[in-house]
């Protein structure tokens, strides 16, 4: 298998944990980007972070979000690609009126400069209703 196919298969398989009940990343996420009026949030799946910043985390978003983290990590060592090949891997969650995301998206650029992504829409809208 190639390389960007490793890399893809990565991210697509992240995506689908990051939304399904076994990351119990949501509803927490979407509870703290409610209250705090965030419609659209990244993880650095690398190292710590939110964008845009949240205040008062909860220890459970904070545990999920780590985990969600180590699963990307794991999963790159699954498949033989360095923590070190990636220069940076962020995921996007977008909610619309629910704690639970519209869209999930994964954005990956290798140190060779090469952008992977994946985007998952989970609500019932188009993605041009999305945008």
């Amino acid at each position: 298998m190639s390389y960007r196919n490793k890399i893809e298969n990565i991210i697509q398989f992240t995506a689908q944990y990051a939304v399904s009940g076994l990351c119990f990343l949501h509803p927490h996420l979407g509870e703290q980007c409610h209250n705090a009026g965030v419609e659209t949030i990244n993880i650095n799946l690398l190292g710590p972070g939110f964008d845009p910043k949240l205040t008062n985390i909860t220890n459970e978003l904070k545990l999920s979000a780590d985990a969600l983290r180590n699963k990307f990590k794991e999963n790159l060592a699954v498949e033989s690609v360095s923590v070190a090949a990636i220069r940076f891997a962020f995921i996007e969650f977008s909610f619309l009126d629910d704690q639970f995301p519209a869209t999930c998206h994964i954005e990956t650029v290798t140190t060779t400069g090469e952008k992977i992504e994946f985007k998952l829409n989970l609500s019932a809208k188009s993605d041009s209703e999305l945008n």
